[in-house]
């Protein structure tokens, strides 16, 4: 049974429309700390290759694994126009709203994690229907041949 977390969610709809935005998103999981914390599913999918977007900015840590400063970046972004400063980070200006101009699009690898999922799905039903049809087979003929 696959968990409904933010990210599936959020790979979920990614993978369906190709390419949302972030306000998008941010609709999709819930804000239970109102920081950086809120965006650590997107950022993990990003830093995994599930995600990718066009952004280039100066200054940004776009190129690095760790998602504190992916999720930290995106969170600020979402903060709308203006200049920005959380927890001893530089100040960031958004000279537009990023929640309707940064896209986030789907990858190969989203495509292929739900095409797994599919097949996998797939197979153990045909397991699971193979399994009851042989114990119907097999109660069926261990009575007819105890009979007495």
């Amino acid at each position: 049974m696959i968990m409904k977390l933010p990210g599936y969610k959020i790979l979920k709809e990614v993978t369906k429309k190709r390419v949302i935005t972030l306000g998008e998103t941010k609709k999709m999981f819930p804000t239970h700390f109102g920081d950086e914390r809120d965006f650590f599913a997107l950022a993990s999918l990003y830093t995994d290759g599930y995600v990718d977007s066009s952004w280039n900015k100066k200054g940004c840590n776009w190129d690095t694994h760790k998602n504190s400063l992916v999720a930290k970046e995106l969170y600020l972004m979402s903060l709308g126009p203006g200049e920005h400063t959380v927890g001893g980070f530089p100040t960031f200006t958004n000279d537009r709203d990023y929640n309707f101009e940064f896209n986030i699009y789907c990858t190969a690898k989203s495509d292929l994690f739900f095409h797994v999922q599919r097949t996998q799905r797939i197979d153990r039903i045909t397991m699971l229907s193979i399994g009851i049809l042989v114990a119907i087979v097999t109660a069926a003929a261990t009575a007819y041949f105890t009979k007495s």
